[in-house]
């Protein structure tokens, strides 16, 4: 057997923790969230909803265990690929350390630092050098409740996207990879 720990290291300062969850783009946020849901037994944490219809489905958030999320299904346009996937860091503080640290090394931050709505997390974007969306995650919800009913959210991604402005997500936000 392999020893994991997601023991926070002093010793590797600005190293997440573990990979927190993978969000995808899909045409249908449904079909792939039923999937999920009916198929593989994930448990449905949340839903973002149009704000005057119940269709199309705008976002998706699934977990396994307690964690708000480890499977994400949000609406895209540009086909069914991956957004991003999400490294958990030991709060909001370290958040803002990985801003200071990939600011210093030259990187640009794609969206963040802010908090999510769904999942309450803290969270920033960034390309990696391949293109890749990674986002840099704190403070996510817990669920114990597996049976607990999904909270349904209504409006359009930019009114849960950054609960702390009512900045949209950037234009970027569609691509995927």
């Amino acid at each position: 057997s392999y020893p994991h720990t997601t023991k926070w290291n002093p010793a590797a300062a600005h190293a997440p923790l573990d990979i927190n969850h993978i969000t995808f783009l899909a045409d249908n946020v449904e079909t792939p969230t039923r999937f999920y849901c009916e198929q593989l037994g994930f448990a449905f944490s949340d839903l973002l909803l149009p704000p005057d219809a119940d269709n199309p489905w705008l976002f998706s958030f699934m977990r396994v265990g307690e964690n708000h999320h480890d499977i994400a299904i949000v609406k895209g346009s540009v086909g069914n690929k991956l957004h991003h996937v999400a490294f958990l860091v030991n709060g909001v503080s370290e958040v803002v350390r990985f801003a200071d640290r990939l600011g210093r090394f030259g990187w640009r931050i794609e969206a963040g630092v802010g908090r999510h709505g769904p999942g309450g997390n803290s969270f920033l974007y960034v390309r990696d050098p391949s293109g890749n969306r990674i986002e840099i995650t704190a403070d996510v919800a817990r669920l114990p409740n597996r049976f607990e009913p999904p909270r349904i959210w209504r409006g359009e991604l930019s009114a849960v996207f950054n609960v702390w402005t009512e900045a949209p997500p950037p234009a970027s936000f569609g691509d995927g990879t």
